[in-house]
């Protein structure tokens, strides 16, 4: 699978990554101390505002990242097509 899409390789790993970590913290008996301080709730909070934001910043700037895209270009073949 590497050699025929490496974008779709290297985001299917992440999701698989990250997918066993829930499914290892959701299996924990106790909720670690990390989860507990103070400091990663506000980390936490954060990080999720942080993520909303993309929101508005996308719907602003697709006008301007999509004048970028030159007209005729050669396209990539395979499942990266579905992504641009």
């Amino acid at each position: 699978m590497h050699f025929v899409e490496r974008e779709v390789f290297a985001f299917t790993a992440l999701a698989l990554i990250f997918g066993a970590a829930t499914l290892w913290g959701l299996g924990l008996e106790r909720t670690p101390k990390l989860l507990d301080w103070h400091g990663f709730y506000i980390v936490s909070r954060l990080s999720y505002g942080m993520y909303l934001n993309h929101f508005g910043l996308l719907e602003r700037s697709s006008a301007l990242l999509l004048g970028w895209r030159v007209a005729g270009a050669k396209r990539r073949s395979g499942f990266s097509t579905w992504l641009t």
